[in-house]
């Protein structure tokens, strides 16, 4: 069942399908040497269950309906291009030990993802950043829509197919997480969005919730090789109670 975001509801469904994501990721990349990005508002959920862990290099990047370069869309001008650039450079630190980074989303057609792909491996090598830009798409294949082989063409990608029945990708496609997101949209049109100094309450209040979710199921923390983080009893009376008073609130 889709639900909007006002009765999102992190059941056991949706928690197991972040931990296939996670796993899948770490097991996919060198956690000591790779940043997470969260392309847009649809990955919320996985972005915060990684900050809720002690392991994940992550940040959150603002980006919307970005599909520049790819499926008959024009290029960006230069002007345009240099203030994308200025963008990643308020939302993204990368440290010397940063040497993959990469871009997580919800593909449907993979346009968009791979567009920010290229465009921030532009950026890398305009820094002269030693570093390369890869793409993780979670979405599902299906025959009316062979996203997966299409995306896959592309270097530096990989899908995680999760299922017609995956209740990540259900909400994920129908934006059921865009009013937990760390940040509001961003489209390239408007140029001038500034770094806000905090992350958003209702992201804040994901991290909380997420927490013992995940930080208290120490087989899944063994399968990723991480230890519990940060404060296992306490930080919400209930699962359920604590999702309630953040969608409220």
């Amino acid at each position: 069942m889709v639900v909007p975001p006002a009765n999102a509801q992190f059941d056991e469904g949706l928690v197991s399908d972040i931990k296939t994501v996670l796993v899948d990721l770490a097991q996919t990349y060198d956690l000591d040497s790779t940043l997470f990005v969260g392309v847009g508002r649809s990955p919320a959920p996985i972005m915060a269950a990684m900050e809720s862990l002690e392991g994940f290099d992550q940040l959150n990047l603002p980006l919307s309906g970005f599909r520049y370069s790819k499926d008959g869309y024009g290029d960006l001008d230069a002007a345009k291009q240099y203030f994308l650039f200025r963008h990643f450079e308020k939302f993204i630190s990368i440290d010397s030990d940063h040497k993959n980074i990469v871009l997580i989303d919800f593909v449907h057609s993979g346009t968009s993802l791979l567009a920010a792909g290229k465009y921030f491996q532009k950026y890398l090598e305009h820094k002269k950043i030693a570093a390369k830009a890869s793409m993780y798409g979670i979405g599902r294949e299906v025959k009316q829509n062979p996203v997966k082989e299409r995306f896959l063409k592309e270097p530096n990608t990989r899908f995680i197919d999760l299922g017609g029945q995956s209740t990540l990708v259900r909400a994920m496609k129908f934006s059921d997480f865009d009013g937990l997101a760390a940040y509001s949209e961003f489209f390239v049109g408007d140029l001038k969005m500034r770094k806000p100094r905090r992350k958003s309450a209702n992201y804040r209040k994901l991290i909380k919730v997420l927490r013992p979710r995940f930080n208290e199921d120490h087989a899944f923390l063994s399968s990723i090789g991480l230890e519990p983080s940060g404060p296992k009893k306490g930080v919400v009376s209930s699962f359920c109670s604590g999702l309630l008073r953040l969608v409220r609130n």
